[in-house]
């Protein structure tokens, strides 16, 4: 049994069938098929073609038609390859082909209802809306300068075939991985081509004074991070912008062909990157790569902007996509968590149709450190009886502070969680005492201490009134939920080409 931390040493919402997190779409998601179709599946309707009486006959390869769009049997295929299968609809042959095409047009209307809306995206929506839709014209302008754009050669299939392992049988290796290898080869020669020749074209001329001023500037700023010990674990990510006067940001680090990168630009976009994987540049080398990273994500917004790359299929239907997801958001504030009535009438109401619903299961509280040998953990124990505290265990067996403050940490453990064994051992125990867990198969072994066994009891109203509204907002969210999709599903107006639905095969 794994042991998962619970910070207040609190079962609470974890047991099962307790009331569960805050009410939010995803949930919502989880427990309506059609809702999480919404949120995972493309085309949009935002850029659709106009609407259109349906013909008659319908083409071999369309399924359904509504009034903004068709879906063909490779949208069902892909959405069935894109589905977590606990959404899948059961069954199978015609039925299931049946079944999950209403739940794609329950998508639809829930979409058509969404987008027939108007909102306005947040500051966040904006800011996110924005990197989304840079990072998506630069991955596809990648795609035809780079993935599209790559032949194989002899060499490649050479070099994938000198690199592969054959079949412990013997046989020969498949033609089709050799190929998909020398794909790859291909690719990556294709793309030192192409950024040899962006970096030709940009022409960086570096100020190495500038270069030396940002780099003891992050320096600093490093050094300020840097936590006591050495534990890069310990280190708080703070603010990675450098200390730098105005005169600093407005200076020039490097001119090129795309234009000047001045600091400021170049500590903005900086900021942006992973912070766990982009270590701060602190020498003038490490600026100077950096800034030519910078340039060519200039050169390539602006190739971006004269290839017209905004216009392609691919981008305009996964940004249609981001926008429906953004609608959906804003239909299901408007419509449903502002129709939610969690006042007090409400929710007393519904906590005394069954107050046992937010009891707390009998469980015990334990604290639980591995070590690698059974002599260790052992003597741990013999030191536990002879009455050591807990924590005097922590400072002498863990490491750094991070592991001091883990092996501080308590679990919850039902009385009726799966692991019989562990919870049958537990109850053997008075508070206090420990025994060692043998998970000798996964290396280590296992000191458990039982802090406190709790009986089974039932909040008062008052204690349990946060996971009451919980309940109550997320049972009243989904029957608005339901209700609303099957006012919209009905106004749908659809044509269905039965022979295409019943040639379509969806694997299990």
């Amino acid at each position: 049994m794994a042991f998962k931390h619970n910070p207040d040493g609190h079962l609470g919402e974890n047991l099962p069938g307790r009331p569960g997190p805050r009410l939010s779409l995803a949930r919502i998601a989880a427990r309506s098929t059609a809702l999480a179709l919404t949120l995972v599946l493309a085309p949009s309707l935002v850029d659709a073609a106009p609407a259109r009486p349906a013909a008659a006959a319908l083409p071999d390869t369309v399924v359904a038609r509504t009034p903004l769009r068709d879906i063909t049997q490779r949208d069902m295929l892909t959405a069935w390859a894109r589905l977590d299968a606990r959404y899948r609809p059961a069954g199978e042959g015609e039925s299931r082909n049946r079944a999950f095409l209403e739940q794609l047009l329950e998508k639809e209307a829930m979409a058509q209802a969404a987008l027939a809306q108007p909102f306005v995206m947040t500051d966040r929506e904006t800011a996110q809306f924005v990197a989304f839709r840079g990072d998506l014209e630069r991955r596809e302008l990648y795609k035809l300068l780079v993935i599209d754009s790559s032949v194989v050669l002899p060499v490649d299939r050479d070099s994938a075939r000198a690199r592969m392992v054959p079949p412990p049988d013997g046989s020969a290796i498949p033609p089709e991985a050799i190929d998909g290898a020398a794909k790859d080869w291909a690719q990556r020669r294709r793309a030192e081509v192409v950024e040899a020749g962006i970096k030709s074209a940009v022409a960086p001329v570096f100020d190495d004074a500038v270069a030396g001023r940002l780099a003891t500037a992050y320096a600093a700023a490093d050094s300020a991070r840097r936590p006591a010990g050495g534990d890069p674990l310990q280190a708080a990510i703070r603010s990675r912008w450098p200390s730098l006067t105005a005169a600093d940001s407005l200076g020039v680090l490097a001119r090129s062909a795309v234009g000047d990168l001045r600091v400021g630009e170049f500590v903005r976009r900086f900021s942006m990157l992973n912070p766990m994987q982009t270590p701060l540049p602190v020498t003038p080398g490490a600026v100077k790569a950096r800034g030519e990273q910078f340039l060519g994500q200039m050169w390539f917004d602006a190739e971006v902007a004269q290839r017209q790359i905004a216009t392609r299929p691919a981008v305009k239907a996964a940004l249609a996509e981001r926008r429906e997801s953004y609608a959906l958001d804003h239909w299901y504030d408007r419509n449903v968590r502002a129709a939610i009535d969690t006042s007090e009438a409400a929710l007393r109401a519904h906590y005394a149709t069954d107050p046992a619903r937010f009891g707390v299961a009998a469980h015990s509280v334990v604290r639980n450190w591995a070590v690698p040998a059974a002599a260790t953990a052992d003597s741990m124990v013999a030191a536990i009886a002879a009455g050591t505290p807990w924590d005097s265990l922590c400072a002498r067996f863990a490491r750094s502070e991070q592991e001091r403050g883990s092996c501080m940490q308590t679990t919850s453990i039902a009385d009726d969680a799966p692991d019989s064994a562990l919870v049958a051992r537990l109850k053997l125990l008075v508070p206090g005492g420990a025994y060692v867990r043998d998970e000798s198969a996964q290396g280590i072994f296992r000191v458990v201490q039982l802090v406190v066994h709790n009986p089974a009891r039932i909040r008062p109203f008052e204690e349990a009134r946060t996971f009451v509204a919980r309940d109550l907002a997320g049972r009243q969210a989904e029957d608005i939920l339901v209700a609303k999709m099957a006012t919209a599903r009905k106004a749908l107006a659809v044509t269905v080409n039965d022979p295409a639905l019943s040639r379509l095969t969806l694997e299990p």
